[in-house]
């Protein structure tokens, strides 16, 4: 408004910290994935990753901002991990039922995978494993192998999917 730029560097896929970022992700999702139509489609396709795919496809947005809405969305309790190339957590999401379960304390942001799990579907992505036939990993963990201090659940298991992406991590 006084003739000064705005000019910053963009960053996509939920990657900056930037608050204006911020907003155009969240709005920019909300244009083009509205909630109404988002959830009647999420009834149609199935759970996890084998449904964000199609879903993503349909309304021709990214998989990070798809997976996004669909863990805000509450259609089942989830959580989303990205993951830098590296193995390093960039940031984590998740479903308020997911929350309100009190497992306990996940990874921190700028941790370390470590070849945590070996062999689960995060390892294998970070690895660069090729997830043939499908597009993305899946496969049974325990809620103790990623929520270390959780007492109540600990031998529980969880669906773990993972999507490798080479420009993004996953």
């Amino acid at each position: 408004m006084n003739g000064g730029s705005l000019f910053h560097v963009s960053l996509a896929e939920y990657q900056s910290d930037i608050l204006v970022e911020k907003e155009a992700d969240h709005f920019s999702s909300n244009l083009l994935m509205p909630s109404t139509r988002f959830l009647q489609m999420a009834g149609k396709v199935d759970v996890g990753f084998a449904g964000i795919l199609p879903l993503s496809e349909y309304f021709g947005t990214s998989l990070t901002s798809c997976a996004i809405k669909y863990v805000a969305a509450e259609i089942r309790p989830c959580m989303l991990f990205k993951w830098s190339s590296k193995g390093k957590l960039e940031w984590k999401s998740y479903s308020k039922s997911f929350y309100e379960a009190k497992l306990g304390t996940s990874l921190a942001k700028d941790e370390s995978f470590n070849r945590r799990i070996r062999n689960s579907p995060t390892d294998n992505a970070i690895q660069g494993i090729s997830p043939l036939p499908k597009k993305f990993f899946h496969s049974g963990s325990t809620v103790g192998s990623w929520f270390p201090n959780t007492r109540s659940f600990k031998n529980d298991i969880v669906i773990e999917d993972a999507f490798p992406s080479e420009s993004m991590g996953f």
